[in-house]
């Protein structure tokens, strides 16, 4: 399982350091294995809407806290959920195996945005916090590397944030 103790992460390269998540690296090798082994699942990327502006506004160590705080929301909205930070301001998320639809989908998505809402740190009170989700279906007969699942996912989180974000594509 994933350390949810930034203090005590787990050295390497297939963890973040900062929020304890998997890494961009894991994330590939997860992604190349749920492809080799012909797995369906669900692959989502996150990403804070402005995030720069709370960097450049508040400072690194701020933005950073607000990056854990992320992470640990992730870890509640998706407890069973492979959950990795890409870089900077993204995250992404392979969800477990389970019976994927519309219905459930748009479920998990509330969760994950009422919890990501929740987050408060000392000093951003006044910041509304703004997030686009890219979700793609893993389908193997489709995908043949985690490249192209990035991309789709990337694509779809961009079409997203043309809605002003706390939107699912």
């Amino acid at each position: 399982t994933q350390n949810q103790d930034s203090m005590n992460t787990p050295s390497g390269i297939e963890y973040d350091q900062l929020t304890g998540l998997y890494s961009r690296w894991k994330c590939s090798i997860e992604l190349q294995n749920l492809l080799n082994a012909g797995v369906y699942r669900v692959f989502g990327s996150i990403d804070l809407d402005g995030f720069k502006h709370i960097n450049r506004l508040y400072g690194n160590k701020k933005g950073d806290e607000l990056l854990k705080a992320i992470a640990d929301s992730l870890r509640a909205s998706y407890p069973s959920a492979l959950l990795f930070r890409l870089s900077g301001d993204e995250f992404a998320f392979i969800l477990p195996e389970m019976p994927y639809n519309k219905q459930a989908m748009c479920l998990m998505t509330r969760q994950v945005f009422t919890k990501l809402h929740e987050i408060k740190i000392e000093g951003l009170e006044n910041e509304h916090l703004a997030f686009s989700i890219g979700s793609v279906f893993i389908d193997p007969t489709k995908y043949t590397s985690p490249d192209m699942i990035y991309f789709d996912s990337m694509s779809f989180r961009l079409e997203a944030k043309k809605h002003e974000g706390n939107y699912l594509y």
